[in-house]
This record gives C-alpha cells, structure tokens and sequence, in this order.
C-alpha cells in the first residue's frame, strides 16, 4: 500500500478550531501582560504557521525600543519582571534570563528582546528571533509549511529534533530553511545522501557568499559538521551547528529507510515507560535497567544536560568495573529513562595490569597491593576479586555517587 503523505500531513496541521483556540488565548494572555515600553509579538513556529497539531508552547516576545534600551540590553529581564508581577510564573536562567507561565493548557515563554531590524543590531542571540519569524512568513508559503510539518514530525519520531545540548538536533528554523532549500519533505530525505563527511555542504539562501568562501568568513568552531547551513537573516552564523555528528547520521539512516519502505509510523514516535524499555531490550543473555530520572529545577536545556552527564558517568562506571555494556539510551520525557544493558553477571575475579617486570620500586609496590601476582610479556598482572558481580548492584551504587546526585535530583531503578 502506498503511502499518502496527505493523510499524514492532516493529521499533523492543527484544525481550524485548534488554531482559533490557541489564537484566542494567546490574545487574552497578551491583554493580561500590560508590559509598558515594549510591544508583544507571538513568535516561534505558532506565530510562522509551522506548528504541529497538540503543539501546546507558544513564544511570546516582549520587543523593547532599540533607541532606548540597546545600552542597557542586559537589564531587560528585571525591566519585564516588574510588569509581569502580577502573573503566575517562573523565571528561567539563560543567555538573557525569560519567563514561563501557564494559560489554560498552554505554556507561553515571555521572552525580553531588542526590537531590531537588522542582525547586526542584537545584543543577544534572542534579539535575533523575531527576524526568524519574519523570514519564514515570507519564504514559507501555505504547501511548503505542509512540508515543514511532515520533517519536523519524522524528525521529532527519530529522535533527531531539538538544538538543546543535550539532543543537539534539527531546529524548527533548520527545518524551515532546508525545505525551502529543497522543495518538499522528500527532497530533504533525498538530499541528505550528499551531507558526507569531509565534503562539506553549505546551504546559503540569501546569497551572501556568492563570490567568496564562507567557511572562511565563518567561526571555526561551528563549522565543523557535513551540514554549513547560513542563517538567511544573520550571515556569519551556521544555523546547523549545534547538529552532531551522531544526530545527523541518525538522521541519514533514518531517511534511507523511509526512502526505501515508506510507512506513516516514522511520523510518530510512542513514549515508552520505563518498564516497557526493558521488556523491549531485554534477552536470556543480558540484563536491562532502566533509571527513571526526576530532574533537578531549572532551565530544561541545563538540567537535561546534567542528566546525559548522569547517564555518561553511569555507563562508564559499570565498563571500568568490568561490566560490557551492549547498549544504552535515553528517552526524553519529563522525567527523562536512562536504560542500560549489560551482562547479566560476571566473574568475580578480575585481572589487573601491572608496570614491567624490573621496573623496581614499582614493581615492588605492585606485588605488595596485591598477593596474587603473575609475569606474562614482560609485564606484571594480578588476580583480584571484585567488590561486585551483579549489574543491580553496581547500578545501585554508582546513583548514591556524588557525582550523579549532584546532577539528578531522583532516580528510580526498574529491572
């Protein structure tokens, strides 16, 4: 059966009702916001006409005169604090800390910018957004944001959406200007086969390096990846360098698999529980944890970050105590699931490498930290026994480590 991409993409575009809906309390929020010197835009993929269906997260801009506020940009956030007192919200750290408040079932970021006309003009990489916004609704016609749906959806199922750290994804706005680069959903998936490594592609829609090399005009440091994407509103920065390597090739498989055998389900990805992680992964041979991880509080991109640390660290404490890990993960969620398989038990005695044989006082110290020793190749070895055999075990203690309660604020362990 043949795949119909329309059927998908109405599944994806929100109904009218949705829209009027989430344009109705966008207007009422705005009305309650009252933040005197600024004017309120609506930004982000809501206000570009790129959002998903179920989509619930709308920006919201607080654009302050550039003439007045431009010498004083960095006090912007304590400036829209005062007016927005009388809200229920939370105050997020960042570049230039904004705000999150709830309205009924969505959650609107308050975010303070520069009201600029020009990229040349901002003072933070906020300021920037709103030309974001502005370039899309002129590139991005009705059809095309059909097709913008269709990657932002495959990419979110394969795990390849978000700029976060911690993800290190496809944005919405690399979304946006890769399917007017290349017409239509499909001719990304198609194009991606020419990312190669070592063979650099650069994107430039605005034409800025027609007649000079843009790698060099460019940070060196955020260029480093297959993809070179120039930001249309901001010339000397790649708008894909936060995607890695990992992510991208992801990406690649992914889309040489759909290429291959069209199916609707690389649109929508299940969230799956902890318990079902490990029935899914597990085997006769090999044991699966899976760590439900309860966040520390704060900005989502920082405390998300911490717990890929947590994860990291926890992987190679069971490798250095023996253990083989044959696969790993993280599913994001709220309460984001660390999964770990590894060896269901191993031995208790462990073998340890020593310096050379004759290398004296070293050789001597050796052989006293250890009372089995032996000589193979030149070189000395121990037996020793291990403090633990049992992955549970090893689990359980590598999380009461400071290192990973310092990073996560709860774990709890499913078998």
């Amino acid at each position: 059966m043949k795949l119909d991409l329309n059927r998908v993409i109405s599944g994806l575009k929100p109904s009218s009702e949705e829209a009027k809906a989430a344009n109705n309390a966008v207007n009422d929020f705005k009305k309650k916001l009252k933040v005197r010197n600024a004017e309120l835009k609506v930004g982000g993929s809501f206000a570009k006409g790129t959002w998903i269906a179920g989509m619930h997260d709308i920006d919201i801009f607080a654009c302050f005169d550039y003439r007045k506020y431009s010498s004083s940009s960095d006090s912007l956030s304590d400036l829209l604090e005062r007016h927005i007192s009388g809200l229920n919200y939370r105050r997020i750290h960042g570049s230039r800390d904004y705000f999150e408040a709830r309205h009924g079932k969505y959650s609107l970021e308050i975010i303070p910018i520069l009201n600029i006309t020009k990229s040349s003009q901002a003072k933070n990489i906020t300021d920037v957004s709103i030309l974001h916004t502005k370039w899309v609704r002129a590139n991005i016609n009705e059809s095309l944001a059909d097709q913008v749906r269709l990657l932002k959806a495959f990419c979110i199922a394969q795990k390849c959406y978000g700029a976060e750290s911690y993800i290190r994804g496809f944005s919405g706005y690399v979304c946006e200007i890769l399917t007017r680069r290349y017409g239509s959903f499909i001719n990304v998936l198609k194009a991606q086969s020419r990312w190669n490594e070592g063979t650099q592609t650069i994107i430039d829609l605005a034409g800025y390096y027609k007649h000079r090399n843009a790698l060099s005009s460019l940070n060196a440091s955020k260029t480093q990846g297959p993809l070179v994407i120039i930001d249309p509103v901001q010339m000397d920065r790649n708008a894909a360098a936060a995607i890695s390597l990992e992510t991208l090739e992801r990406f690649r498989l992914a889309a040489r698999k759909f290429i291959k055998k069209p199916a609707e389900s690389f649109f929508y990805r299940e969230s799956p529980t902890a318990e079902g992680i490990v029935k899914k992964n597990s085997d006769k041979r090999h044991k699966v944890i899976a760590l439900q991880a309860t966040p520390l509080d704060g900005k989502k991109d920082v405390t998300f970050s911490k717990i890929l640390k947590a994860a990291e660290h926890i992987r190679k404490q069971m490798a250095f105590n023996g253990f083989k890990v044959q696969d790993s993960g993280i599913e994001w969620n709220d309460n984001p699931v660390i999964w770990i398989k590894t060896d269901i038990k191993i031995s208790e005695e462990t073998t340890i490498s020593g310096p050379p044989i004759g290398s004296g006082k070293h050789s001597s110290r050796f052989k006293r930290a250890h009372r089995k020793t032996f000589a193979k190749g030149g070189r000395l070895y121990a037996k020793s026994k291990r403090k633990c055999t049992e992955p549970m075990k090893m689990i359980s203690s590598i999380i009461k480590e400071q290192y990973v309660r310092e990073r996560v604020k709860k774990v709890i362990i499913h078998d």
